[in-house]
């Protein structure tokens, strides 16, 4: 890269509102003009290469998105290459597993299947990066289109864990290309794709979740004016939230969704304000968070998100039935005619029509819960092959969905009041949520784990000027997992609690690590060239204990290809194809080797760009 700018001059080009770089003017040549001399007029920046350049800077230094954007609009290349490096602006923000910046650079239209010199790609370098767990970056470039194709081969069957298998089998199940981007780009559903990259599991959920928000959102006029209302029943853990707030910020920004959780409303004016009279807040004149959220987003897409829907019954306890039906009928207008009517505290809106025909209801609940885990053991092999097939689809539908749930909750709501079944009938879709299999288990318990094990790689904070809850023990600390343990973990899996009880075998391992930290053993750990302690998980007598050394029988990825064998709902083949390929590095370490001399090489110019005044 070119020396001419300094560190501040480059950050002042990177600004939203600087348009030029100022050269730098060293003291020797800094002399007062003379009464005719002027001063010499500042070279601009303004070629590609000297752009890119403050492009590929601002990405090292973490700028903000704004100042990207600013960069490309005056002509940087957002796939520049580094002149040291043969790196892109991508392949440093993924080195440093930075995934804020990733996101930023995908949004300006970064090409995430670029091939750099040596055959590097994005996933590549994330997969292999000796520095970062790469495994949630994989999955985030593989929601984005990173091809999975061959990549097996080229990083070696050793260095895949069974997480990234399995978001590689999600790739072939469910590509996310160029061509369904574009088609989607019209109807702001471009992100919509990366649904099934939100959860571990429920391929049946994400499915049906797909469809119902295609349809809905992209032919407004097939909705006739009215909301879409879906209804997501299943034992809680396994995925509800996660997936339906994952998927609201994909079709809308942060600000446009709204999350209640019904079991803390203490009466109907928490959602509808005043509005209704009669409750034990009638006599204020005030708004409910339902009312004043819809009233300032009219005709605008929005998410709703109901959780523990089936909670509100409750309140008919505390209100009695007459407040209680008000409530449930404010429910019905919106749900049934696309519009609410305004009578909260506004004088001037009172008696309008709020029009929420584009909002997305999600009601979450665990009502049903008992039913769909019994069906999904007794028909354990029959359903998770289902979700596979569009033929079979509606096998599901109409053995879980028509006979288990619906006559479940139209004997709950006529329990409130027959005439309740109405508000059943409004919901476009009923999505059920089920158990994981024994390989999604795995997989699970893999994930927990690492996102545990991760943080340990960062320094200890032990400042007592950082809030209690900022500080950490255990850092600069590499700790390898491997499948076995994640087997090992996935014991524990308790369905009624789904990844809740994965949760805690990890936060038992992470305990157990603290204990080795304040005693001294892992100080024992030999550092590698960043200095960073590295020990392995391993298992002894049936408990998960540390190693210095990478034990011999640690098969994790070869065995990774087993473990996706036993899983019902795993490509056919994908696991045979791992398993089958030539490993054309051999153990992987050529491939290691490599994208650590690249990833060593980034970081030294990183540090460079960082400290060093371009002349």
């Amino acid at each position: 890269m070119s020396g001419r700018y300094s560190d501040q001059a480059m950050e002042s080009a990177a600004g939203r509102d600087v348009t030029v770089l100022m050269p730098v003017v060293h003291p020797a040549a800094a002399e007062e003009p003379g009464p005719e001399q002027q001063p010499a007029p500042p070279s601009f920046p303004t070629s590609s290469p000297q752009l890119n350049d403050v492009l590929i800077f601002s990405v090292i230094k973490k700028k903000p998105r704004t100042e990207f954007e600013a960069l490309v609009r005056r002509g940087a290349e957002v796939d520049c290459l580094c002149q040291r490096t043969g790196r892109t602006p991508l392949a440093y923000a993924v080195n440093e597993n930075d995934y804020r910046v990733v996101r930023d650079l995908i949004d300006l239209r970064a090409d995430v299947n670029l091939v750099m010199p040596g055959g590097h790609t994005a996933l590549k370098t994330a997969i292999l990066n000796p520095n970062h767990d790469g495994t949630e970056m994989a999955r985030l470039l593989l929601s984005k289109g990173a091809g999975h194709e061959g990549v097996r081969d080229v990083v070696g069957p050793s260095n895949v864990n069974v997480t990234v298998q399995y978001w590689l089998d999600q790739a072939a199940l469910y590509p996310v290309t160029k061509k369904k981007q574009d088609q989607l780009r019209p109807f702001g559903l471009e992100r919509l794709l990366e649904i099934y990259f939100g959860v571990i599991g429920e391929r049946l959920a994400a499915r049906i979740l797909f469809e119902r928000m295609l349809g809905h959102c992209s032919d407004t006029g097939a909705a006739r004016g009215k909301p879409l209302v879906l209804l997501l029943p299943g034992p809680p853990g396994h995925g509800k939230t996660f997936a339906t707030m994952s998927l609201a910020r994909t079709l809308v920004p942060e600000d446009d969704i709204l999350h209640i959780i019904c079991s803390t409303l203490r009466d109907d004016a928490d959602l509808f304000g005043s509005r209704l009279g009669g409750s034990t807040r009638g006599e204020y004149s005030s708004d409910g968070a339902l009312v004043a959220f819809l009233r300032t987003r009219q005709a605008k897409r929005t998410v709703v998100v109901l959780d523990e829907f089936e909670k509100l019954k409750d309140l008919t306890s505390a209100l009695g039935w007459d407040q209680a039906k008000k409530m449930y009928q404010a429910f019905l207008e919106p749900w049934q005619d696309g519009t609410l009517t305004d009578q909260g505290s506004q004088a001037r809106a009172a008696g309008n029509k709020i029009d929420c025909s584009k909002t997305i209801f999600i009601c979450m609940t665990n009502l049903g819960q008992k039913e769909i885990v019994e069906f999904a053991d007794k028909h354990r092999a029959r359903i998770y092959e289902r979700q596979l097939h569009d033929a079979d689809l509606a096998w599901v539908q109409k053995e879980l969905v028509d006979k288990e749930i619906k006559p479940l909750w139209e004997r709950y709501l006529k329990g409130v009041s027959p005439e309740m079944v109405a508000l059943y009938r409004r919901f476009n879709g009923i999505v059920p949520f089920l158990p994981f299999t024994e390989h999604e288990q795995v997989v699970v318990a893999d994930t927990e784990l690492r996102s545990y094990l991760q943080r340990y790689r960062d320094p200890p904070v032990l400042d007592d000027s950082v809030p209690l809850e900022k500080r950490r023990m255990v850092g600069n600390l590499i700790v390898h997992n491997s499948l076995r343990v994640a087997r090992l973990a996935a014991k524990a899996y308790e369905v009624y609690e789904g990844a809740s009880s994965l949760q805690k075998y990890a936060q038992n391992v992470h305990g157990m690590l603290c204990s080795k930290e304040l005693s001294g053993v892992l100080d024992e750990a030999r550092r590698n060239k960043r200095n960073l302690r590295e020990i392995w998980l391993d298992i002894v007598d049936d408990r998960v204990e540390i190693a210095f050394s990478k034990p011999s029988e640690d098969d994790d990825t070869a065995s990774a290809a087993g473990a996706a064998r036993e899983g019902p709902g795993v490509l056919p083949g994908a696991a045979e194809a791992c398993a089958g390929s030539a490993d054309v590095h051999g153990s992987g370490a050529p491939a290691q080797d490599a994208v650590g001399l690249a990833t060593r090489e980034m970081e030294r110019v990183g540090e460079e760009l960082g400290s060093y005044d371009f002349e």
